[in-house]
């Protein structure tokens, strides 16, 4: 499916010909929509956007940035010993430590590698225990990545959402009425509320954590 029927779609639902509400200024509430979708989806934990990446580990470093198009973290993992053997990821849980510069120093020298744990902040995490040594694509992260914004009428719908395009649609619709102050934008919220959790609901039932069951058998530096 094509972005054009959806642009067609949210003209009619805001009655709006094309010398008001040109293509541009609808595929710019089109991408509004296609975000809080997207977030709402990552804070259920569907990851039907889901990908994973790899960075290295280095010796005596231990905080570590997050993918710059990161919206959710589903999962960190890594290898001190030998990232090309499987057996040997550790999956890193995450605690919330207290502002206490002490607890911090020794989780950094004294967690054991068996039972790694991870500090995340806004931009990044810092992993304890900290490395003694470097290894390369030593880190694994399961995430939900911002996909690309829509640029073109021309554009396809990504496979994974296609049959939910009314619920862009809607989005858009809302996002434009709301702006504009118009009476109907509270019942528009309402609808376009309704077919999103009918999609959340969907998904769930569909989705079967897919990126959890499939490891990529790759290795580059970097988030790759």
């Amino acid at each position: 499916m094509k972005l054009d029927k959806i642009i067609q779609k949210v003209r009619k639902l805001v009655n709006a010909s094309q010398s008001v509400l040109d293509d541009n200024r609808i595929i710019d509430l089109i991408n509004e929509s296609y975000l809080e979708i997207q977030t709402e989806l990552a804070n259920e934990g569907i990851d039907v956007f889901g990908a994973i990446r790899y960075t290295d580990l280095i010796a005596n470093q231990e905080f570590y940035g997050l993918p710059q198009d990161a919206i959710a973290i589903l999962r960190l993992e890594v290898n001190y010993d030998d990232p090309s053997d499987e057996n040997k990821w550790k999956k890193v849980d995450e605690t919330d430590l207290p502002n206490i510069p002490y607890e911090w120093f020794r989780l950094l020298k004294s967690q054991p590698r068996s039972k790694p744990l991870m500090d995340l902040f806004a931009g990044g995490f810092t992993i304890f225990p900290r490395p003694t040594e470097t290894k390369t694509t030593g880190l694994r992260i399961w995430y939900i990545p911002k996909q690309p914004d829509f640029t073109s009428p021309n554009d396809d719908i990504p496979y994974q959402i296609d049959k939910y395009w009314r619920v862009l649609a809607l989005g858009a619709a809302y996002n434009y009425l709301e702006e504009i102050g118009h009476p109907l934008a509270q019942r528009r919220f309402e609808i376009y509320r309704l077919y999103l959790g009918k999609m959340i609901e969907d998904l769930k039932t569909e989705v079967v954590e897919p990126i959890k069951t499939s490891v990529p058998n790759y290795f580059n530096s970097g988030w790759l």
